[in-house]
């Protein structure tokens, strides 16, 4: 009787197990879940799968021959970053230039980046707040950047800004357009299509403000001119937020053009801890301008991007 039991219980287990083995086996590696570590050939193939599901360049007979050339090699491959190297022709192919595999070394030395916004007063009506680049992925890193910059923008006196985006190389946008929400309005921020012609609308709404700790009756609360300065140096995720912001009334932007990385990108976790940061989709900004990789000009192109800035703010503030 006794056995009886013990089978009634154990069997069912073993097949849900083995069903879940094979689940596993099969699909596991979208996940990032392995029963076993993965072998340096098979690791190397989960980064060519993904580049061409996802890639927005990964179509077409030239990706197809660097595909196979790829896998030929991955056969001989002898550990995990020896596979990194060989798939890195195919990821920059599949994803163009915004797209790399990032070492758990490499990640771990750009996270210890720990700058934060921050402003001073020009005069008594017009800040400077400086926006750096944000690489840290944990919640209490990215909650205290957008808390800072939300703070500014909530807590002081002013009647003008200016945004510095110069030399910001990117990261996490959401901790910047986040901590932005009270200059920002509640309705297109802008747009992405993917390889597949599926287009999104970005929102707002699409910004994870509690996560930020932020509360979303913040939005659009804030009604002032805004410049923004922009240099060779402003890329990625630093020019999605400059997008956020291009075309809105009362806004101009000064400095030099951005550095051409306006391409949606997502990161893929890989099994020892490295990071596979591959470009998605192309955006269009509020008027529907695309941008594949290619600089944004400002509407004011000079050397002279805070004396000017500041001239503007002026010249608007006067008028009110």
């Amino acid at each position: 009787m006794r056995r009886k039991i013990v089978l009634l219980f154990v069997v069912p287990m073993l097949i849900v197990l083995g069903i879940l083995g094979v689940v596993v086996h099969y699909y596991g590696s979208a996940l990032n879940i392995y029963l076993l570590p993965p072998s340096s050939e098979r690791y190397g193939r989960v980064i060519l799968d993904r580049v061409e599901q996802r890639g927005l360049y990964s179509q077409g007979r030239q990706w197809q021959i660097i595909r196979q050339r790829s896998e030929k090699k991955l056969k001989t491959s002898k550990s995990y970053q020896e596979s990194r190297n060989i798939v890195q022709e195919a990821v920059r192919y599949g994803g163009g230039k915004h797209s790399q595999i990032l070492s758990k070394e490499t990640v771990r030395r750009d996270t210890l980046d720990s700058r934060y916004p921050e402003y001073r007063r020009l005069n008594e009506d017009i800040l400077l707040i400086t926006i750096p680049s944000i690489s840290k992925l944990d919640k209490r890193s990215i909650s205290r950047y957008s808390g800072k910059l939300q703070n500014i923008l909530m807590e002081k006196s002013y009647k003008g800004l200016i945004l510095d985006l110069s030399n910001n190389t990117g990261g996490n946008m959401i901790p910047m357009i986040g901590g932005l929400a009270s200059i920002l309005p509640n309705d297109t921020l802008f747009h992405y299509t993917d390889k597949y012609g599926n287009k999104k609308t970005i929102t707002m709404k699409n910004i994870p403000l509690e996560a930020l700790k932020i509360s979303r009756k913040t939005i659009n609360t804030k009604h002032v001119p805004i410049a923004i300065i922009t240099n060779h140096k402003t890329a990625s995720s630093a020019e999605m937020t400059f997008l956020s912001f291009k075309g809105l009334p009362n806004v101009k932007s000064f400095g030099q053009a951005t550095a051409g990385y306006t391409t949606v990108n997502e990161t893929f976790m890989l099994y020892d801890g490295a990071r596979l940061a591959l470009t998605t989709g192309i955006v269009s900004d509020r008027q529907g301008y695309k941008y594949e990789n290619t600089p944004i000009l400002p509407d004011q192109v000079t050397s002279l991007s805070l004396q000017e800035s500041q001239s503007w703010l002026k010249s608007r503030i006067n008028q009110n």
